[in-house]
């Protein structure tokens, strides 16, 4: 069977970043984006569904000959009254007991649900090789004792969250907590806040083949718009996307980037 690769995309660039590692293979992947939700940044999808519409993906997916599927950038959560699900996707939610709070177990849910059609969920980072990065300091600028133990603050306050499947950042000052990331997303919760540190990391034991956590220029802007001293991300479980450019852009600004790992 002929290897057919296709990316279910939210927002953001990593849809954009994955299909061009594809086509550097010579795999033209199959675009499929989600109706009322954000867009991929830089690519057009071939075709859109709302989220609710399992049963259509699926023909979908099935009429292009799919093999592979990647999951790859950011998407809002639905009210459960605004999904609309229809017969597949309604089957799907009595399986999850119609819990949409947990991202994660969702995720799985649907991996499972492809798999049992004979479609595999490629993680990106499968796809897309050094998207993340190593524990330490990556910038040029030094965080100090203090900022390790505000940063650690940030640290304790995402694995406290893991549990209740809150968000994957917060932001934070002089050891405490200022806010935490909802649904409205990390450019929201920059954006409405002045900090010193925003802490990204992963939930403990997510799934990494969908929604893991993620940064890029855009990220590192909007920290220097708002005044902030630096970002704090888990090394191996959060994406910098154009690493070399973040990295220099950090550096020209005298913000601090460090990488840190869960014991």
């Amino acid at each position: 069977m002929t290897t057919r690769y296709a990316i279910l995309a939210g927002g953001g660039q990593l849809p954009s970043l994955v299909s061009t590692h594809l086509k550097t293979q010579k795999i033209k992947p199959f675009v499929l984006s989600f109706t009322g939700q954000p867009q991929p940044a830089e690519l057009t999808a071939n075709i859109s569904f709302p989220l609710g519409k399992i049963g259509s993906i699926l023909k979908a997916l099935k009429a292009e000959n799919i093999t592979h599927v990647v999951m790859a950038g950011g998407l809002s959560k639905p009210a459960l009254s605004s999904l609309k699900p229809d017969l597949t996707a309604f089957k799907l939610l009595v399986q999850a007991r119609f819990n949409l709070r947990h991202d994660d177990a969702l995720l799985r849910l649907l991996s499972g649900f492809l798999a049992s059609h004979n479609i595999k969920v490629v993680a990106v980072q499968d796809v897309v090789k050094d998207l993340f990065v190593d524990t330490g300091v990556l910038s040029q600028t030094k965080p100090s004792d203090f900022d390790i133990k505000t940063i650690d603050i940030g640290i304790k306050a995402l694995n406290e969250r893991s549990s209740a499947d809150l968000g994957q950042a917060v932001i934070v000052s002089d050891c405490s907590v200022v806010a935490e990331e909802g649904v409205e997303g990390t450019a929201a919760l920059i954006a409405s806040h002045t900090a010193q540190f925003l802490v990204k990391g992963s939930k403990i034991g997510q799934t990494m083949k969908a929604d893991v956590p993620s940064v890029g220029i855009d990220t590192i802007k909007a920290l220097i718009k708002g005044g902030y001293k630096g970002l704090a991300i888990e090394a191996g479980k959060t994406f910098m996307l154009d690493k070399e450019s973040c990295l220099k852009l950090a550096d020209e600004a005298g913000l601090i980037i460090y990488a840190w790992s869960r014991p």
